[in-house]
């Protein structure tokens, strides 16, 4: 038996934002070709609307499948929670498929609810394939809150389209996307006047994906999320750096002064205990700018978080400070050094400042030393 079915990539009985602008994909499947000129009209129940002309099919699959794209809009003046059906028609040419009707729920958003969370700021610039699941640098991405939600947080927005943009510079290009299963691979695709992806929440209102780091390329990449016609494009809570840390392949002639510890004594950083952290300075160098970004490396491992420049008037003071937590062992000798990362990726390393530090060991009760 032949089997013909018409689906669509926003699901029947999901949340729709109120004033959403969304592309709807519809999926033609079947057991033989589908004709060129199959087609669907749409006819809305109220609260929903063509932003543009229906364009072609594109067949895939040996003709086996059609994907119509759609641009709808949400009305403005629906009410939340009313519910919103749409009757996807075929045209005569879509042979052996019938009328489907979805329906959705008007919801509100609150716009904080929509900002994306990167796990990590930094990961190693792969050298060999870094595909799933044997793939080892990747980070996860999801939502500042545990789920994307209406405006007064009482409901969790389920299977909601949300767009994830990329830059003018096409950064998506370097890196893979893949769906909260790490199997299934985002594809990049132009959304409107913009490019990216679109991403459902699922049924508990949280949007998770992962991003992996491509071989050999260094990116610092920057999500926006948005609503189209909800909200407006929301930058991510940090910025996610894909760099090479390895010291060893920069030529020594190359390398920026390296960093200067203020508490550096002879060779020695001593933790006395009067201070959870030490203070750090980077001289000046050439063409610094605010937008700049500063790692630090112990031994070739980044430590703590990236540090932000802002202003290059800072440069030759001690303007970072970092946790002696930063070291392991007592008596641990340190290889230290850090890199400096354009706005588009580019890379200076220092030079390294080596010492040995050692360890505040406070007195035990009842124990003294000889004067």
């Amino acid at each position: 038996m032949i089997s013909n079915k018409i689906t669509t990539s926003v699901e029947s009985g999901s949340d729709l934002v109120i004033g959403e602008e969304f592309i709807l994909d519809i999926f033609l499947t079947s057991d033989t070709p589908i004709l060129s000129d199959a087609s669907v009209e749409l006819i809305p129940y109220g609260g929903i609307g063509l932003r543009r002309h229906i364009p072609p099919i594109l067949l895939s699959d040996n003709n086996k499948k059609g994907t119509i794209s759609v641009e709808l809009r949400v009305d403005n003046n629906i009410v939340e929670n009313n519910e919103i059906i749409l009757d996807i028609q075929p045209n005569s040419a879509a042979i052996g498929f019938e009328k489907t009707s979805v329906f959705y729920y008007a919801k509100t958003v609150d716009f904080s609810s929509v900002q994306l969370a990167v796990g990590a700021d930094y990961l190693k610039m792969p050298t060999e394939v870094n595909d799933p699941p044997s793939g080892r640098y990747f980070v996860k991405v999801g939502t500042v809150k545990t789920a994307i939600t209406n405006k007064d947080n009482t409901a969790k927005l389920s299977g909601t389209p949300v767009n994830i943009l990329d830059t003018p510079d096409r950064n998506f290009d370097k890196v893979d996307f893949y769906q909260d299963d790490k199997k299934t691979k985002i594809p990049i695709r132009k959304i409107g006047s913009k490019r990216g992806f679109t991403i459902n929440t699922d049924p508990l209102g949280k949007l998770n994906f992962y991003i992996y780091a491509k071989q050999e390329s260094p990116v610092v990449l920057t999500l926006y999320s948005q609503i189209f016609g909800a909200t407006g494009e929301i930058s991510a809570d940090k910025t996610l750096y894909i760099l090479d840390s390895d010291q060893t392949d920069i030529n020594s002639m190359d390398l920026i002064s390296a960093p200067v510890i203020v508490e550096v004594n002879n060779g020695v950083l001593h933790n006395d205990g009067s201070s959870s952290t030490f203070s750090v300075s980077i001289l000046p160098y050439d063409n610094a700018s605010g937008s700049d970004t500063i790692f630090f490396f112990i031994n070739g491992k980044m430590i703590d978080n990236p540090h932000r420049l802002l202003d290059p008037v800072h440069l030759g003071t001690p303007f970072i400070t970092l946790p002696y937590s930063v070291f392991v062992e007592n008596n641990e000798k340190v290889n230290f050094y850090y890199s400096v990362i354009k706005e588009n990726a580019d890379k200076l390393v220092s030079d390294h400042l080596e010492f040995t530090y050692t360890k505040y060991i406070p007195l035990v009760d009842g124990v003294y030393s000889e004067s």
